[in-house]
């Protein structure tokens, strides 16, 4: 008679497992725009430092009195910040999403990014400064 009621139980219900699921939605939509949010910001870091990372070369240049290569158009990879330098002062690669951009004063140099935020990473006599996007009015 109470054989019924000690009938264990096996698996787990519908609703129980419909629970599961939507909690594991939730929880990947979350974690899915903190991603998003996060790579932009990673290439801004790694801009920054390799922008900075090119500066000493930059000064040597300077000190030396030559000229800078990136006066006029924008410079490419691999060309060399100034004429005198050695084959380790080129301008290197940016992140993707990433360009150098052309100088209006001597002794400066910018890279911006193409897509999203517009960042700007200035680098000059005080070194490299990460300007922030201003929102369009």
């Amino acid at each position: 008679m109470f054989q019924f009621f000690k009938e264990k139980k096996k698996g787990f219900s519908l609703v129980e497992m419909l629970i599961v699921v939507s909690i594991m939605g939730i929880l990947s939509a979350v974690i899915s725009v903190s991603l998003y949010k996060a790579r932009p910001k990673a290439r801004l870091g790694s801009a920054q430092a390799q922008m900075s990372s090119l500066y000493p070369s930059l000064i040597i240049c300077e000190n030396d009195g030559q000229i800078i290569n990136f006066t006029g158009t924008p410079p490419e990879v691999g060309e060399l910040i100034c004429e005198t330098a050695n084959e380790a002062a080129i301008f290197q690669e940016l992140p993707s999403s990433w360009d150098y951009v052309t100088s209006s004063e001597l002794g400066t140099f910018k890279a911006k990014t193409t897509e999203g935020d517009l960042w700007e990473i200035e680098c000059g006599d005080t070194g490299c400064v990460t300007i922030t996007p201003t929102p369009a009015p």
